[in-house]
């Protein structure tokens, strides 16, 4: 549970300022009380968004509109992406110790084969001394 929350305090698309505070109530009450009732709140602790910036249908912009902000993720998300590619990864050194032991086997298989070609080479070779 957080005990702040950074807000974006938005009228007509603009991000006018940040803020923090303890609950999204509180900082729309704040935000409307300071930039007039059409003015809204947006929590943003998680997007890399400033004064100045753009909020157009639920995500951040710069005040060109051209660059999308980035949304970091909070730390819950974070940990289930990590979490999620440490499983993968996980996956990924079984399957190439999987394939490594194949990989022996059949090396094992490719030098037994050579031994008993090189003992019927052997073989041949006393024979045709003898």
């Amino acid at each position: 549970m957080f005990y702040h929350q950074v807000y974006a305090q938005i009228k007509n698309e603009n991000v006018l300022n940040i803020m923090v505070c303890t609950d999204y109530e509180k900082a729309n009450l704040i935000t409307r009380k300071i930039y007039g009732n059409d003015a809204i709140a947006v929590e943003c602790t998680y997007w890399a968004c400033g004064i100045g910036d753009k909020y157009i249908n639920g995500a951040f912009y710069d005040s060109t509109c051209e660059i999308a902000r980035e949304y970091k993720g909070s730390e819950a998300e974070n940990i289930t992406k990590l979490e999620t590619q440490v499983s993968e990864d996980n996956d990924t050194i079984l399957d190439l110790m999987y394939e490594n032991d194949k990989l022996k086997d059949q090396v094992e298989e490719d030098n037994d084969s050579l031994l008993d070609l090189d003992y019927r080479v052997s073989q041949l070779e006393d024979k045709e001394v003898a």
